[in-house]
């Protein structure tokens, strides 16, 4: 199973995966940091970061048929890749990685959630600084007379 690992060092700012592809294995981060973002229309959105000794890239998991997400390594990074079938072989000698990645994918649901919840509640803090500048443009001005 250890030759079926691919090892690669990518400089910052080198793209892993991109939102769109096909996903073809995990990475494991051996050393560095990696920005896993989503592109919305109003720019890139963080969804999370991986250190050393993190999983990602686990969509096919999922049956995802395309990454979700891009990934692009932020520092100097050492990775080793690991192809989908090797990956499922080791899923079927090894059942319980099934509730690793089940763990993992649990994880990841929590913070996306987190996220969203925080995300939803800074809005409407916006929403409601917004309405209270219009309530204020609204209020008439003392009048001062001469």
């Amino acid at each position: 199973m250890a030759q079926s690992f691919h090892y690669f060092c990518v400089e910052p700012k080198t793209p892993i995966y991109q939102e769109g592809q096909t996903p073809t294995g995990v990475y494991l981060l051996k050393s560095g940091t990696v920005e896993i973002f989503r592109r919305s229309p109003i720019g890139k959105s963080l969804i999370c970061y991986r250190n050393a000794g993190d999983l990602f890239g686990y969509t096919l998991v999922t049956k995802a048929d395309t990454y979700q997400t891009s990934a692009i390594a932020l520092t100097t990074s050492e990775i080793w890749f690991l192809p989908q079938a090797a990956f499922q072989a080791l899923m079927v000698e090894y059942p319980s990685m099934q509730q690793v990645i089940h763990s993992l994918l649990s994880q990841d649901l929590n913070a996306y959630a987190a996220r969203i919840a925080w995300e939803e509640a800074r809005i409407q803090g916006l929403h409601s600084y917004k309405g209270f500048q219009l309530f204020l443009s609204r209020t008439p001005k003392k009048q001062t007379f001469s």
